[in-house]
Protein backbone atom coordinates (compact mmCIF):
# COMPACT_ATOMS: atom_id res chain seq x y z
CA UNK A 1 0.00 0.00 0.00
CA UNK A 2 2.82 2.41 0.83
CA UNK A 3 4.35 1.74 -2.60
CA UNK A 4 1.10 2.69 -4.33
CA UNK A 5 0.86 5.85 -2.23
CA UNK A 6 4.49 6.68 -3.01
CA UNK A 7 3.87 6.26 -6.73
CA UNK A 8 0.90 8.61 -6.54
CA UNK A 9 2.85 11.05 -4.37
CA UNK A 10 5.75 10.94 -6.80
CA UNK A 11 3.47 11.85 -9.69
CA UNK A 12 1.93 14.57 -7.58
CA UNK A 13 5.39 15.92 -6.82
CA UNK A 14 5.99 16.17 -10.54
CA UNK A 15 3.34 18.81 -10.71
CA UNK A 16 4.65 20.65 -7.64
CA UNK A 17 2.52 23.68 -6.84
CA UNK A 18 0.65 23.30 -10.12
CA UNK A 19 -0.87 20.08 -8.76
CA UNK A 20 -2.07 21.90 -5.66
CA UNK A 21 -4.04 24.23 -7.90
CA UNK A 22 -5.61 21.19 -9.59
CA UNK A 23 -6.84 19.98 -6.19
CA UNK A 24 -8.09 23.38 -5.06
CA UNK A 25 -9.88 24.26 -8.30
CA UNK A 26 -10.10 21.03 -10.33
CA UNK A 27 -12.52 22.37 -12.95
CA UNK A 28 -10.93 25.78 -13.40
CA UNK A 29 -7.91 24.54 -15.35
CA UNK A 30 -6.79 21.47 -17.25
CA UNK A 31 -4.92 18.90 -15.15
CA UNK A 32 -1.13 18.94 -14.97
CA UNK A 33 -1.05 15.89 -17.25
CA UNK A 34 -3.19 17.70 -19.82
CA UNK A 35 -0.99 20.79 -19.58
CA UNK A 36 2.10 18.61 -19.97
CA UNK A 37 0.62 17.10 -23.14
CA UNK A 38 0.10 20.60 -24.54
CA UNK A 39 3.69 21.66 -23.90
CA UNK A 40 6.31 21.61 -26.61
CA UNK A 41 9.02 18.98 -26.12
CA UNK A 42 11.37 21.76 -24.97
CA UNK A 43 8.87 23.10 -22.43
CA UNK A 44 8.18 19.58 -21.17
CA UNK A 45 11.90 18.85 -20.75
CA UNK A 46 12.42 22.16 -18.93
CA UNK A 47 9.55 21.45 -16.52
CA UNK A 48 10.71 17.90 -15.79
CA UNK A 49 14.29 19.18 -15.33
CA UNK A 50 13.07 21.78 -12.84
CA UNK A 51 11.25 19.10 -10.85
CA UNK A 52 14.27 16.75 -10.99
CA UNK A 53 16.46 19.53 -9.59
CA UNK A 54 14.11 19.88 -6.61
CA UNK A 55 14.94 16.27 -5.68
CA UNK A 56 18.67 16.43 -6.59
CA UNK A 57 19.65 18.32 -3.46
CA UNK A 58 23.43 17.99 -3.85
CA UNK A 59 23.29 18.90 -7.57
CA UNK A 60 25.40 15.94 -8.68
CA UNK A 61 23.03 15.08 -11.53
CA UNK A 62 21.48 12.06 -9.80
CA UNK A 63 18.72 11.36 -7.32
CA UNK A 64 20.06 8.89 -4.78
CA UNK A 65 18.43 6.93 -1.99
CA UNK A 66 19.24 9.80 0.40
CA UNK A 67 17.46 12.34 -1.84
CA UNK A 68 14.49 10.25 -2.95
CA UNK A 69 11.08 11.39 -1.69
CA UNK A 70 9.41 9.63 1.20
CA UNK A 71 5.86 9.53 2.44
CA UNK A 72 5.22 11.33 5.69
CA UNK A 73 4.03 9.19 8.60
CA UNK A 74 0.31 8.87 9.09
CA UNK A 75 -1.17 11.36 11.57
CA UNK A 76 -0.35 10.33 15.12
CA UNK A 77 2.34 7.83 14.08
CA UNK A 78 6.06 8.14 14.66
CA UNK A 79 8.54 8.28 11.79
CA UNK A 80 9.44 4.75 10.71
CA UNK A 81 13.00 4.77 9.27
CA UNK A 82 12.57 1.30 7.74
CA UNK A 83 9.39 2.36 5.92
CA UNK A 84 11.07 5.57 4.74
CA UNK A 85 13.99 3.58 3.36
CA UNK A 86 11.56 1.30 1.53
CA UNK A 87 9.83 4.40 0.08
CA UNK A 88 13.16 5.70 -1.20
CA UNK A 89 14.10 2.33 -2.70
CA UNK A 90 10.72 2.10 -4.40
CA UNK A 91 11.10 5.58 -5.90
CA UNK A 92 14.54 4.66 -7.24
CA UNK A 93 13.18 1.40 -8.68
CA UNK A 94 10.47 3.33 -10.56
CA UNK A 95 12.96 5.46 -12.48
CA UNK A 96 16.32 3.64 -12.45
CA UNK A 97 16.48 1.94 -15.83
CA UNK A 98 20.19 1.03 -15.80
CA UNK A 99 20.20 -0.51 -12.29
CA UNK A 100 22.92 1.75 -10.87
CA UNK A 101 20.78 2.54 -7.77
CA UNK A 102 20.41 6.21 -8.70
CA UNK A 103 18.25 8.18 -11.11
CA UNK A 104 19.78 10.40 -13.77
CA UNK A 105 17.95 13.32 -15.34
CA UNK A 106 17.60 11.32 -18.56
CA UNK A 107 16.00 8.39 -16.72
CA UNK A 108 13.71 10.70 -14.77
CA UNK A 109 12.57 12.68 -17.81
CA UNK A 110 11.83 9.57 -19.86
CA UNK A 111 9.94 7.69 -17.16
CA UNK A 112 8.07 10.72 -15.78
CA UNK A 113 6.90 11.76 -19.23
CA UNK A 114 5.93 8.17 -20.02
CA UNK A 115 3.90 7.85 -16.80
CA UNK A 116 2.19 11.22 -17.13
CA UNK A 117 1.50 11.00 -20.84
CA UNK A 118 0.62 7.32 -20.98
CA UNK A 119 3.51 6.30 -23.21
CA UNK A 120 4.35 2.64 -23.15
CA UNK A 121 7.82 1.62 -22.02
CA UNK A 122 8.51 0.17 -25.47
CA UNK A 123 7.61 3.48 -27.15
CA UNK A 124 9.77 5.36 -24.66
CA UNK A 125 12.68 2.97 -25.10
CA UNK A 126 12.50 3.17 -28.88
CA UNK A 127 12.57 6.95 -28.75
CA UNK A 128 9.16 7.14 -30.36
CA UNK A 129 7.87 10.68 -30.50
CA UNK A 130 4.72 11.66 -28.69
CA UNK A 131 1.71 12.13 -30.97
CA UNK A 132 1.82 15.90 -30.56
CA UNK A 133 5.57 15.90 -31.36
CA UNK A 134 5.00 14.26 -34.76
CA UNK A 135 3.48 17.33 -36.41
Amino acid sequence: MRSVLLAVTTLAALASSVFAQDVIEPKSKPSFGDRLKQMTPQERDAELSRIFNEFDKNRDGHITIDEAPRLPPEPGQAINPAAELEDAKFFISLYDTNDDQKVSLTEYRAKAAAMLLGLSDSAKASGEKLPQDRK
